[in-house]
């Protein structure tokens, strides 16, 4: 189905990938922007964009009422974050992300959807590692992003929604958020203030790094490229009730893991911050490295490249994207 046809729906839309996405689909819609986006928020809110866009953002209570009347595609980014696991109780916090998932299952079922974009984390593959520790919050954050996974992926196979749902890794760009949790965010910020970068792991960590709008840009290309038709007539509900007991055939879906085209360990990410942003002026200290596992979060390339081919689509090298994300954060 041509997405032209279709409304979008943005949950989590404060968030960095919420942002990321409203700024995409601003520029895509144009004029008709306010008529075709709808931004999901825990409440009523302004959302302003880079360049001074504002977005309203509804409560989900709003969305709850809503009714569009149209086909849907969906940008689900509402989730209580990892920083929430390791300060809630194990049970609070799995209530809390299943409660999201619940709410948005009770949408979907109520309308026509064309298409379906849910982001999962890397942190899948740390809860489905054997002996994963139940204590660990990356392990908790990936038990609930892995029950996303299955249940998103169950509704689209029954009701033939096209789905993209790659595991995301590290992301950089315009929107970043938790500047001091993130390392690239920290490190860019030493760098604009012109601080020597301290860097406080003693084992190495590794990471590979992927633009969070190029995502949004590939995932508009895999639901408009390959979106099944839509049941016409009826009541939506009702068909996605009778879906449960007659599956329909196979659905499109995209499966893939974020990574960039380099893999950088951590200091290497600091010197190449330091060099692009301050002239090389900085020193990047670090304790004595000790002979501990190491810390290395990176994503498997190979579907994401093929996808990238596939749609003619180019990686971004990572000092563009220490430039981009440096741009945006000498605005805020």
């Amino acid at each position: 189905m041509p997405l032209h046809s279709c409304h979008f729906v943005v949950t989590g839309a404060t968030g960095w990938l919420g942002r990321a996405t409203l700024d995409v689909l601003q520029c895509q819609l144009g004029a008709e922007t306010d008529s075709r986006l709808t931004a999901i928020s825990r409440t009523e809110t302004t959302i302003t964009l880079m360049g001074g866009r504002a977005i309203r953002g509804r409560s989900w209570e709003w969305l709850d009422r809503w009714a569009p009347g149209g086909p849907l595609v969906v940008f689900h980014h509402a989730f209580i974050g990892k920083g929430q696991a390791s300060q809630w109780p194990l049970a609070v916090y799995r209530q809390a992300n299943q409660n999201i998932r619940q709410r948005l299952e009770r949408f979907l079922h109520r309308h026509q959807i064309a298409g379906l974009f849910v982001p999962s984390s890397g942190a899948a593959y740390a809860y489905l590692k054997p002996m994963a520790s139940p204590r660990d919050p990356l392990v908790i954050y990936g038990q609930c992003k892995y029950e996303d996974e299955q249940t998103f992926s169950e509704l689209a196979a029954r009701n033939g929604w096209a789905l993209v749902m790659p595991r995301v890794f590290n992301l950089s760009g315009p929107y970043i958020n938790n500047l001091r949790q993130y390392a690239l965010a920290s490190i860019i910020r030493h760098c604009l203030r012109r601080e020597d970068v301290v860097l406080t792991a003693d084992h190495p960590v590794w990471r590979s790094y992927y633009p969070a709008a190029n995502l949004i840009h590939l995932a508009l290309k895999l639901l408009a490229g390959e979106s099944t038709a839509l049941p016409t007539g009826g009541n939506p509900g009702a068909k996605a009730a009778a879906a449960v007991a007659e599956p329909r055939h196979e659905v499109p879906k995209h499966l893939f893991d974020t990574v960039g085209s380099e893999v950088v360990e951590i200091s290497q990410l600091a010197r190449r911050c330091v060099q692009l942003l301050a002239n090389g002026a900085l020193a990047v200290r670090r304790p004595p490295l000790k002979n501990r596992p190491k810390d290395y979060y990176v994503g498997a390339p190979r579907a994401l490249r093929a996808l990238e081919q596939r749609w003619g689509l180019e990686p971004v090298n990572l000092d563009q994207q220490i430039l981009d994300t440096a741009e945006y954060l000498k605005t805020i």
